[in-house]
């Protein structure tokens, strides 16, 4: 399934100073079901958070999905979840298994612009400028080899 199925990719992207013209749909379809069904199909490690809902029994609140070999592609949590640890438990779990699987932690992500002081804290460092591709704006950002530090999981 899509993210944006749970509303998780639309609210995100709402903020003016996050997308151009044509950056919702842009998002929304990179999200979607049929992306992502792609995406894990050739391999990408993807890693869910979820809640217990009455109506359904469990509610998405966060995503977490990672191109291969280096790159954390999205992360995302909830609104209504943000702030209680999700995100960064997410990551390192994220983290932990890249670094298993190939001797080396995430190394690049293309940050969404309120969550530049995160991947900040995180050990991830700008790398020029904002850029913007079909109405995302974003900002690369790099962690230096030298100035990692092994994570380790938290369970979820």
């Amino acid at each position: 399934l899509g993210y944006q199925q749970q509303g998780i990719g639309r609210q995100l992207f709402q903020r003016a100073d996050q997308l151009g013209p044509g950056g919702l749909e842009c998002v929304l379809q990179s999200l979607g079901p049929t992306a992502t069904r792609k995406r894990l199909q050739e391999g990408w490690p993807a890693f869910c958070a979820t809640v217990d809902a009455p109506a359904d029994g469990e509610m998405l609140v966060g995503v977490i999905l990672i191109k291969p070999p280096l790159h954390l592609f999205n992360l995302y949590v909830d609104l209504g979840y943000q702030q209680q640890g999700i995100g960064r438990q997410l990551f390192q779990r994220a983290d932990q298994t890249v670094l298993e699987t190939s001797g080396t932690p995430l190394q690049t992500v293309n940050s969404s612009i309120n969550a530049i002081v995160v991947y900040e804290r995180w050990g991830f460092q700008v790398e020029g400028g904002l850029r913007d591709k079909n109405g995302v704006r974003y900002q690369p950002m790099v962690r230096e080899k030298r100035a990692l530090r092994k994570s380790t999981p938290t369970d979820i």
